[in-house]
């Protein structure tokens, strides 16, 4: 039982809502179009994968300069898979390194920890942890508890499927309603302009 409500706090539930704001933005931006259900979001995915490819290709082969995909997010979850696996691995990639960031900023409030010495030693470490990072995301089934072995790994998956496919549908349902995720980034673009002095 604790692993059942374990999988759907700490994956199911996170999930679910990271695909909400993802999808929902993703919609909002026009990088991705509407779609039905999941399962015609993947089918989307493989386009949008090929058509990346494609670019790749070109850009390799040729001297034109092709536009590339400029949005961090939407390129890290590309490279995570996309889909619902790769949904469940950016969520464990931003909580991996937002809890580093922080972990750091509480760390430098410290004066005793005010020394910036940048050294081989340092360098190499930043690499071999980012490499973790990212190996832990892509392993985020083990990531996330692994007190019952199977049975926990089985219940990640299965919340992170159903919060994955429930997250697109509520984001399509809210694409074009005065509520939800369009509210948000409305609100987002209205306090962006603010900052930059275009508000009107």
């Amino acid at each position: 039982m604790a692993s059942f409500f374990g999988a759907f706090i700490t994956v199911g539930f996170p999930v679910a809502v990271t695909t909400y704001l993802l999808i929902g933005w993703l919609i909002h931006s026009g990088r991705i179009a509407r779609v039905s259900d999941h399962k015609e979001l993947d089918a989307h995915i493989k386009d949008i994968k090929k058509a990346n490819k494609e670019k790749k290709k070109k850009k390799d082969t040729s001297n034109d300069d092709v536009e590339e995909e400029t949005d961090f997010a939407f390129k890290k979850w590309l490279g995570f898979g996309a889909g619902f696996f790769g949904t469940a691995a950016l969520y464990t990639y931003a909580h991996i390194e937002v809890g580093e960031v922080l972990s750091f900023l509480f760390k430098m409030m410290n004066p005793d920890n005010w020394t910036f010495d940048i050294t081989i030693e340092l360098i190499i470490g930043f690499i071999i942890n980012s490499i973790k990072n990212l190996i832990s995301a892509f392993t985020w089934f083990l990531y996330w508890g692994d007190d019952d072995g199977g049975l926990r790994i089985a219940f990640n998956f299965l919340f992170a499927y159903l919060g994955y496919a429930y997250g697109v549908r509520m984001a399509n349902d809210h694409a074009d309603g005065e509520y939800g995720h369009p509210r948000l980034w409305r609100w987002l673009k209205g306090r962006k302009a603010q900052w930059n002095g275009t508000d009107d």
